[in-house]
């Protein structure tokens, strides 16, 4: 699905100008997403800006639903629905940094970092650096992705949260603990998709 301007709401037409204006003046990468955080959470103070197909659940997994993507691939805006103990294994955003802001619920939202390079190709060493809760409708409802993380729905209630991310993500590297005393993971690479 390519979502365009005349098929969004005004917010999220708004907050996409927003977006291309931090793109054209030269931000990118981490800054880009600090710098988005601002009009995020003046957006997710707006009421019914998404659209309904953005609400669709899924029992088997999260849903990913794309909301905008820019034309020349500047920043992508998507949509999650997380059901109670629905989320991510560890994964990275192909080297880039994201930011998520909670429109209804709260998410569990552990970063992490890649300490050094492993011997073994196709492993690598990580450690956990943070973590946050993100809630919708309290202060504490935007926060980073470090480019490796995982998100999981922790509450009894199916929680909705908005993603930005500085380009289109089609490919991911997931990471798989291997019990190992020495925090090594095993990479394996995967294809993302949204829903339909």
């Amino acid at each position: 699905m390519n979502t365009t301007i005349s098929q969004i709401s005004e917010p999220i037409n708004q907050f996409s100008k927003a977006l291309e204006f931090l793109y054209l003046k030269g931000f990118r990468g981490r800054d880009f997403m600090r710098a988005s955080e601002p009009g995020l959470r003046r957006l997710l103070m707006e009421k019914n800006f998404l659209p309904d197909f953005a609400f669709e659940s899924n029992d088997s997994s999260y849903s990913r639903h794309l909301i905008f993507r820019h034309p020349d691939d500047f920043f992508t805006i998507a949509a999650m629905v997380w059901k109670p103990e629905q989320g991510t294994p560890i994964h990275d955003h192909d080297g880039q940094w994201g930011i998520l802001g909670m429109v209804s619920g709260e998410l569990e939202v552990k970063n992490f970092f890649d300490m050094e390079k492993h011997p073994q190709k196709d492993f690598v060493y990580l450690t956990k650096v943070e973590t946050y809760t993100p809630l919708a409708r309290t202060p504490n409802n935007v926060c980073s992705c470090a480019d490796i993380h995982m998100v999981v729905n922790r509450s009894v209630n199916t929680s909705v949260s908005l993603h930005v991310y500085p380009k289109d993500i089609e490919v991911c590297q997931v990471f798989e603990p291997t019990n190992s005393e020495d925090n090594t993971y095993k990479i394996h690479k995967i294809q993302l998709s949204y829903s339909e």
